[in-house]
């Protein structure tokens, strides 16, 4: 089992793609048993001024 934000999974499949080696999370979670994607926002990401999820309509 494999808990993300959202933003984290967003962030970490970028990262990958910008480092050249696009696919291996996918891959990683092509074999987990269940993958839970929270949509909450993570605070820092609103301390840093990110709109909050209820604001981006």
């Amino acid at each position: 089992m494999r808990f993300f934000s959202t933003i984290e999974l967003v962030n970490a499949l970028e990262q990958e793609k910008l480092g050249g080696k696009p696919g291996q999370l996918a891959t990683r979670l092509m074999y987990a048993d269940l993958v839970v994607l929270d949509l909450c926002v993570v605070p820092r990401y609103v301390e840093s001024g990110g709109a909050r999820h209820s604001d981006s309509r």
